[in-house]
């Protein structure tokens, strides 16, 4: 931004806001950047208040759910969350590894669910003969 912000001859107020639109997306930092072009020149400040946010969260995740507490604790949800890996893990099988099944394309509900339903019954079958892992 501080290059941009560099007085420079044939630049419009038009194309320097393109230019500051261009390097906020690319470096994603557009919610934390107020800017305006004043007499020809770009003229910015930083949101701390977003940037101090947004650190307070830096690391972590956050998991929504409709579930309420008295149906499952706050440690269920992050240990079913987590377990997702498995069947994550099952479908990367089903779709390279072992089994290499193509996409197929159904047009019917019951099509689609039938045709979940043998892959997950051949990869069952898989984990039992070659011994690979899920729980």
């Amino acid at each position: 931004m501080d290059k941009l912000v560099e007085p420079r001859k044939k630049r419009t107020p038009e194309k320097l806001g393109s230019q500051v639109g261009r390097q906020l997306e690319k470096y994603k930092m557009g919610k934390f950047i107020d800017w305006e072009v004043k007499e020809g020149r770009l003229e910015y400040h930083l949101k701390q208040e977003a940037i101090g946010q947004e650190q307070l969260l830096d690391g972590c995740y956050i998991i929504t759910t409709t579930v309420t507490d008295s149906q499952m604790k706050t440690a269920q949800v992050v240990a079913t969350y987590k377990s997702l890996t498995f069947v994550e893990q099952a479908f990367r099988t089903l779709k390279t590894v072992a089994l290499e099944i193509r996409p197929v394309y159904h047009k019917k509900d019951d099509r689609i669910r039938s045709h979940v339903f043998l892959c997950m019954l051949a990869y069952r079958r898989l984990h039992k003969y070659l011994h690979i892992g899920y729980n």
